[in-house]
């Protein structure tokens, strides 16, 4: 059955295969609504966007009520930037500029995610709200990506095997240009009697998963289980 082509995020698995993980497609009704409301420089929008995706992705995989908010802060030109993903798939998304900082970034193209925010932190957290207590892991802001930061916190704070690619862009196609966001998250989960060699397996689509490009996660006109079939088949 062919996925939706934009604003959802859908499960997928591997046959035969220690692998499980996600797919998400943001535009219009979604992600073109938060950055144009407020005109970000460009790159202060892809890395905003990327982390509206990623909550996206990461806010799908609970299992219980509550909110997935992703931030990250720092000591830079853009010292904090917040993504919250809410139960029933609802996305906010916020950055805050330093003053002055908007005509620097304005020149400026894709920047690092410890360019724009300075040395600092990734924060994911989980408010079950209730009065109960949230959950939170915190890495640093090391990664070249926001991508690279996310799958250092899986791997340091929930001990999971993480591969994620993301992907932001201003499409221009018939009508209005679009900011569209497109997403793969990737996991290994425990191998069982019904597959074979599970590092092997999980190697195999780690290299596979590596091959997939911007272009590919944001086109209009390649739906997301074509994608997958195409990335893995």
């Amino acid at each position: 059955m062919a996925l939706m082509q934009d604003d959802f995020v859908a499960p997928f698995s591997l046959d035969s295969a220690p692998v499980r993980g996600r797919v998400a497609r943001v535009a219009g009704a979604a992600l073109d609504p938060i950055l144009r409301r407020h005109d970000y420089p460009w790159p202060v929008a892809m890395l905003l966007g990327e982390a509206i995706t990623l909550a996206a992705l990461v806010g799908s995989l609970l299992k219980v009520e509550g909110r997935l908010v992703v931030q990250a802060q720092g000591q830079g030109p853009v010292p904090l930037l917040v993504a919250e993903h809410q139960s029933g798939g609802g996305l906010r998304g916020y950055a805050r500029l330093a003053d002055g900082a908007g005509d620097m970034l304005a020149r400026e193209g894709r920047m690092a995610p410890a360019a724009l925010l300075g040395a600092g932190r990734l924060v994911m957290t989980l408010d079950f709200g209730g009065g109960e207590a949230p959950y939170q892991g915190v890495v640093e802001l090391s990664g070249e990506t926001l991508a690279a930061c996310a799958e250092r916190y899986f791997r340091t704070s929930e001990q999971t095997e993480t591969r994620i690619a993301l992907a932001v862009g201003e499409v221009v196609g018939a009508g209005a240009p679009q900011w569209r966001g497109g997403g793969v998250l990737m996991q290994r989960i425990a191998a069982d009697d019904a597959r074979g060699d599970p590092a092997e397996d999980w190697s195999r689509a780690s290299h596979l998963f590596a091959t997939v490009t911007d272009e590919e996660m944001l086109d209009p006109a390649l739906p997301a289980d074509r994608l997958l079939y195409r990335l893995f088949h």
